[in-house]
């Protein structure tokens, strides 16, 4: 009797762990169907699970917390972008921590709520583009760190990207405003708690009067940038 309990027991589990294989396979299919639409060089917008998304979330008004720039890098060499057609795989340049390049599914992996996908509306990144334009951040990548004042643009994430496009490709996209803008709501509960523990608990580099007047840029800045954004995509999360 103990004998056909384990045997039951083990084809049960047997039976899960292929069960969540399947379901892993699909749900990888559905990714590179999604991926089937991407360009190199396009915008990818998340909301993210760190601490600060539902700070960020109350004082820009908008689900779009974080986001990165997309590449399709070759299988053979790590620092080559490929085009969209050939064997390779997608990556996302992000300033999160350190600036970092990361597989796309780690990427979204620290998501929830799907992600979204935007191109330049007006400039076509060949494949000469799309490396100079990944090879733009390769100074930052694992040596920059992370702006927790957002106001280094080059230190997060929607500064990386907005910068990453000037720089290389001579578009403008988002708007840099000050911190005291009343576009920025900072009176929220999650705003309220991150600032305390940045400018209270912490030795800020400047006061709170100062930091206001300095600029800043955000994640939903660039995202509802219609001038020089068109979309590609909503997407469910895989």
């Amino acid at each position: 009797m103990r004998y056909k309990t384990v045997t039951m027991k083990l084809r049960l589990e047997k039976f899960l762990l292929m069960m969540v294989i399947f379901l892993a396979s699909l749900l990888r299919a559905d990714l590179l169907k999604d991926t089937e639409k991407f360009k190199n060089g396009d915008i990818i917008f998340i909301h993210s699970t760190s601490r600060q998304a539902s700070a960020i979330q109350e004082v820009t008004g908008s689900r779009w917390t974080h986001m990165g720039i997309l590449f399709k890098i070759s299988n053979k060499e790590a620092e080559k972008v490929v085009s969209e057609t050939e064997a390779g795989h997608w990556m996302v340049d992000e300033s999160a921590g350190p600036v970092q390049l990361n597989p796309l599914d780690k990427f979204l992996n620290k998501s929830v709520g799907g992600y979204s996908v935007k191109r330049l509306r007006s400039v076509a990144i060949n494949l000469n583009k799309a490396q100079e334009l990944f090879n733009s951040g390769k100074s930052f990548r694992n040596k920059k760190g992370y702006d927790i004042y957002f106001v280094d643009l080059d230190g997060f994430c929607s500064g990386y990207v907005h910068n990453r496009m000037k720089n290389t490709l001579g578009i403008t996209v988002g708007e840099i405003i000050p911190i005291s803008s009343p576009k920025l709501k900072f009176d929220g509960p999650a705003a309220t708690q991150i600032l305390q523990e940045r400018f209270d608990k912490k030795l800020a580099p400047f006061t709170r009067e100062e930091w206001r007047e300095k600029m800043t840029i955000t994640p939903a800045s660039i995202f509802d940038d219609k001038a020089n954004l068109v979309e590609v995509g909503s997407f469910p999360h895989p």
